[in-house]
């Protein structure tokens, strides 16, 4: 660089001139790095959060698979541990005292034998021949729902409280035209999830029919919230204190079940609310719009009025569980019997079963009704 003492003016403004080039050009050079910096933790950011969005959906998946299923929620996950042998301390004393044992020749080592695979294969030399047998056209309609047969069908279960009775409902979808039928002159409450249908059902009935909804759902959306720990353990604790309360009902009288409700129950709902008032008022640990913790929080605000229903009435449940309990007896039976084979035969499965659940929910004796009434028939008894 010449010295600029002996330069002409001339000759240092062409100096500045093209100090001032460079300085833009590594200006130009310093931003686009910095656009590509932040374009980079920009990718970084959402790779992080789709890795993230993976992890919570790996760990629903195992919970799913793997977890117990018990709804009861234990805060301490040690707490219900016990000792079963499967510890490292555990395995090397086992270890240790096998080995003595073998050294002592106090017992000759076992070895399991490898069972054979049986192969239940048809043999080779056996001729094979498919047949397929479609049925007609005619057979494929029915004369009242219309459409195919082949009963995209389903079946219903309700259960009443007042009356003990458990009643099932064959139909041929699962649109809610079947509840809105069996529903149609009813007049009371329906308690049961927050699916569409029921909402529909009781906005048509001009007030004969009201909704509750349960609470085991929007319970079972705080325990599948992967994120935000300390507010889920909040939120799970207070429905540990719901059902605890909901368990001291018991063997109590209408009045004082009602009672316990107003007091206890209300106290914990009261708090539910205030906290879910004030979560979106927050400056730290603000609550995403898109997580699952915010998902329960929406479903809870949304069905506040059917959640806390059955603080008012003690012939509602605080939730439907014993009537989901009766779907697995319709899906136990499904795996006998496959398909109902008609809408006829569908009606009699669901009339069946509705006799067999109720008897044994009113603790009778079904199989020696239902072997009594077929001794009957083939006596040739017609009454």
């Amino acid at each position: 660089m010449p010295d600029p003492a002996t330069l002409s003016n001339r000759q240092l403004l062409q100096l500045v001139g093209e100090k001032d080039n460079e300085l833009a050009t590594k200006d130009n050079e310093l931003a686009t790095h910095t656009r590509t910096i932040a374009q980079q933790s920009d990718i970084i950011k959402q790779l992080e959060a789709k890795l993230e969005a993976k992890e919570k959906a790996y760990l629903k998946l195992w919970l799913e698979r793997f977890a117990a299923k018990s709804e009861r929620y234990i805060a301490d996950p040690d707490q219900l541990r016990m000792d079963f042998g499967d510890t490292a301390e555990s395995a090397d004393a086992a270890a240790g005292l096998a080995e003595a044992v073998e050294e002592a020749g106090l017992v000759s080592a076992h070895r399991r034998q490898k069972r054979k695979q049986r192969d239940e294969s048809l043999p080779d030399h056996l001729p094979r021949e498919v047949i397929l047998v479609e049925p007609d056209d005619t057979a494929k309609i029915c004369g009242t729902h219309g459409g195919k047969t082949l009963l995209p069908e389903s079946m219903w279960a309700y259960r009443g409280e007042r009356v003990k009775l458990n009643v099932f409902d064959f139909t041929v979808s699962r649109h809610r035209d079947g509840p809105a039928a069996f529903f149609e002159n009813y007049t009371g409450t329906i308690l049961g999830d927050c699916w569409h249908g029921f909402g529909a059902i009781a906005a048509e009935s001009d007030g004969e029919i009201v909704r509750a909804a349960c609470n085991a759902h929007a319970r079972r959306k705080f325990d599948e919230a992967m994120d935000y720990p300390a507010d889920r353990r909040k939120w799970m604790g207070w429905y540990t204190e719901l059902y605890d309360i909901n368990t001291r009902e018991q063997n109590l009288s209408s009045e004082e079940k009602l009672k316990l409700r107003q007091s206890a129950a209300r106290a914990v709902w009261d708090q539910m609310r205030t906290e879910l008032e004030s979560v979106g008022d927050r400056t730290e640990q603000v609550v995403l719009p898109k997580s699952d913790f915010r998902k329960a929080l929406n479903y809870l605000a949304n069905h506040w009025t059917e959640l806390t229903r059955y603080l008012n009435g003690v012939e509602i449940p605080i939730d439907n569980n014993q009537c989901e309990q009766l779907m697995k007896q319709i899906g136990l039976g499904r795996k006998n019997w496959l398909f109902c084979g008609s809408v006829a035969g569908g009606e009699r499965n669901a009339g069946f079963m509705t006799l067999v659940s109720s008897a044994h929910r009113n603790d009778l004796d079904v199989w020696a009704y239902v072997n009594d009434v077929l001794k009957s028939l083939l006596a040739g008894q017609t009454d």
